[in-house]
């Protein structure tokens, strides 16, 4: 693993920082690890928009997704996202760069 964080590390060195709208969805089921989030929905399901600067090239949009995350989960919260994304603009929110998460759920107050 070390060799692979080198080369890595190596491969974005020459890159200039770029900006990006990072969007996330956590899913945090009933006693995972005693912990829930602040403002999970119905389903355990927590969204959230930030600014962030990456040393990726970068497509128009990128999907993430960890190896361990169930299909269901993945397509629930993509369309989560989606729903988000088409109810107004997110990526409108005022917040600092270098990601600082806003906490905001589609139809919750924060």
């Amino acid at each position: 693993m070390e060799t692979q964080k080198q080369e890595l590390l190596a491969h974005y060195a020459a890159r200039e920082p770029k900006e990006f709208y990072q969007f996330d969805g956590f899913n945090y089921p009933t006693g995972m690890m005693g912990y829930r989030g602040d403002h999970e929905d119905a389903d355990g399901d927590e969204l959230y928009c930030g600014r962030t600067y990456e040393l990726m090239h970068g497509a128009t949009v990128r999907i993430l997704i960890t190896p361990n995350t169930s299909k269901e989960d993945a397509v629930r919260l993509l369309k989560k996202l989606t729903a988000w994304i088409e109810k107004g603009d997110p990526m409108a929110i005022t917040i600092p760069p270098i990601l600082v998460a806003s906490k905001v759920m589609p139809g919750k107050e924060n």
